[in-house]
């Protein structure tokens, strides 16, 4: 089992989980559209914020907040990502297991390697859903009626997936080939990492169990991968997301968010939230960071709906930044499967401590008392005039 008591940052997971993961999937975690500046912008343009430190407070801060009638213990979700159980062996139950001991949000993919049904059960409390619009209405009514009966009552739609995205990593690994999970490549790096490779023999061949009705049962390939994107739709319009708000009785998200127009119009059309997103830079190369479209759409939305962001969330101070910004609740895919990629299980939870400390240490540094009271006056603001200096008496 890897020590984690020298692990201080989910970065330093990110180090531990390259070694234990075969390259092909820890590239596939990292990586994003293009040569990742997506990505990279994301991190930059969170540690280019400062915050705003008032002193003489005293607070013990409160983080739990309260979202669609449910209370959550932290002010940080499980972002949706999709063959977790391919990058790690269960994977997706482990990410499961951690929000039901901590009581937060997970998200699940379209895409899983698990069952929205199995998940439920692992997860205790209620997952949200995350659903990629879908060509066929007679397909995504069944899959809305399995969702809905697992429990699930927050579903959070993915809008900014208009084509396949250009991930140079995977085409210089070979990841985008027909046969890959075949081929000399991927079998030399597997067995250089046995721990996964026993795991993935034991576990059996990762599946897509929420499209096996309507893509058949054989096991995640090329062509499985194929056939579940030709279920998705890549013209997606208004008229579309209209449709689900009127078959979804639960709370309703759309996700992809980055232009303020988009974002009132997605409360127009009955959204409850709005997820401010640019796909962890894994989509388009040149969207701004999540963190830079978060304000100005907090500042046109104002309190019409629920506001959540995504892109680059290491740290409890990145998860504060992201509240000051206007953020209700930060979310990270990458950062616990990290810390499975570490150390499994435990990784994971290691990894949300890391965020929860993180959290709470940075609230109280600040003076403010609890998360939900975070808004844009907690910002260092670069461009208001400098204190003059003063000459020595």
């Amino acid at each position: 089992m890897t020590n984690l008591k020298r692990v201080a940052t989910i970065g330093d997971l990110a180090r531990l989980a390259r070694r234990r993961m075969p390259r092909f999937a820890f590239d596939y975690l990292e990586g994003g559209a293009g040569d990742d500046k997506g990505v990279i912008r994301n991190r930059q343009q969170l540690d280019r914020i400062l915050l705003r430190p008032t002193l003489g407070c005293g607070v013990t801060p409160e983080i739990s907040v309260s979202l669609f009638g449910q209370n959550y213990s932290m002010p940080f979700g499980i972002a949706p990502t999709g063959p977790n159980n391919l990058l790690w062996p269960g994977a997706d139950a482990m990410l499961a297991l951690v929000a039901r001991t901590n009581n937060i949000p997970v998200v699940l993919s379209t895409m899983a390697t698990t069952a929205v049904e199995r998940f439920a059960e692992i997860a205790g409390i209620s997952p949200w859903f995350q659903l990629y619009p879908l060509r066929s209405d007679k397909v995504a009514d069944d899959l809305l009626a399995r969702v809905w009966g697992a429990g699930v009552r927050v579903l959070v739609v993915t809008i900014d997936v208009t084509t396949n995205a250009i991930r140079n990593r995977d085409v210089r690994g070979g990841f985008n080939e027909p046969g890959f999970l075949r081929s000399r490549r991927f079998l030399m790096d597997a067995a250089r990492r046995p721990i996964w490779l026993l795991g993935q023999l034991k576990q059996g061949k990762p599946r897509l169990p929420n499209l096996t009705p309507y893509i058949g049962a054989s096991s995640l390939n090329w062509e499985t991968a194929r056939s579940a994107g030709d279920l998705l739709r890549h013209d997606v319009r208004w008229e579309h997301l209209k449709f689900l708000r009127e078959r979804w009785k639960g709370s309703l998200i759309i996700k992809g968010i980055l232009d303020p127009d988009d974002a009132v119009r997605a409360i127009e059309l009955g959204a409850d939230g709005v997820w401010v997103s640019n796909h962890g830079g894994r989509q388009f190369e040149s969207a701004p960071a999540s963190i830079d479209a978060l304000p100005l759409i907090k500042a046109r939305i104002g309190n019409r709906a629920k506001l959540f962001m995504d892109g680059g969330i290491r740290s409890g101070e990145d998860i504060v930044k992201a509240g000051a910004c206007g953020a209700d609740m930060a979310f990270s895919g990458r950062s616990l499967l990290y810390g499975i990629g570490a150390a499994d299980a435990v990784g994971a939870q290691h990894g949300l401590k890391i965020l929860r400390d993180g959290t709470f240490a940075a609230l109280a540094q600040l003076g403010c008392a609890a998360y939900h009271l975070l808004d844009s006056k907690w910002i260092w603001r670069t461009d208001e005039p400098a204190l003059s200096a003063r000459a020595p008496d």
